[in-house]
């Protein structure tokens, strides 16, 4: 066994595995995701908002347990709810009426962010059925969006916690190991951009992106209490500053 080890972005020494092994043994009965918050509370997991980072040491710690670095106990499959299960699809992410016409013919065209319950069935069944990559449960720090017109749903979109490492991405930056994982928090990653197959709009994406970079730092600020200053697209491999800096 080689150590230290890199989990979700953070270094784990011999004494960090024999802190977690501890926790556990002192916890039986305890599950995962009960163990994830104690874990984060002692060992100081806390993200830039003052939140545990429970996502990401449930990621860590299973595989961390993968690896057999650490024995969890068995998982309650009912505790996540549908996320690891299989999830049905339903009538919200039928076809909808055909638009066809040049984003600027678009009426009351906008953006609103996933809130209710309904919205964030339709934005999961709309990724699930219509994106290539399906749904998956995003992990960290992220905001999903839908984009309407006046006639309908047009687009689902979602932006999450960058990635640890993206080579193209820290030498434009250029900056070292230690101010990445200081300010990695800062940067925010497209995750999902959906145009719904019935719609064939010019230009409509990048307008969407546009509307979304505007918003994004207030809607980051007001969810997670910071302002990232980067936005990174899949698209042209390329990277964007947010349009809506101070």
């Amino acid at each position: 066994m080689r150590l230290p080890r890199t989990f979700c972005g953070r270094t784990f020494t011999m004494d960090h595995l024999n802190t977690i092994r501890e926790i556990i043994d002192s916890h039986p009965g305890e599950s995962r995701s009960s163990l994830s918050r104690i874990i984060c509370r002692h060992m100081g997991l806390i993200s830039p908002n003052g939140r545990p980072q429970e996502v990401s040491c449930r990621v860590g710690l299973l595989k961390m347990h993968r690896s057999d670095l650490i024995k969890l106990p068995p998982s309650r499959p009912a505790n996540f709810g549908d996320r690891q299960r299989s999830r049905p699809v339903t009538s919200l992410s039928n076809p909808g009426t055909e638009i066809c016409r040049p984003v600027k013919e678009l009426k009351e065209l906008r953006i609103t962010p996933v809130q209710s319950r309904n919205e964030s069935q339709l934005w999961n069944d709309l990724i699930d059925r219509y994106h290539y990559l399906g749904y998956t449960a995003m992990a960290g720090a992220q905001m999903r969006y839908l984009a309407y017109c006046s006639e309908g749903c047009l687009s689902a979109l979602s932006f999450s916690a960058a990635a640890w490492k993206i080579a193209p991405r820290d030498q434009w930056i250029g900056w070292t190991p230690i101010q990445r994982k200081s300010n990695l928090h800062l940067i925010v990653n497209n995750s999902r951009f959906l145009i719904l197959p019935w719609i064939d709009c010019r230009h409509l994406a990048s307008k969407l992106l546009a509307l979304c970079a505007r918003r994004i730092p207030e809607d980051w600020q007001k969810h997670y209490s910071y302002r990232p200053v980067l936005l990174v697209l899949p698209l042209k491999k390329d990277f964007k500053r947010l349009l809506c800096q101070s």
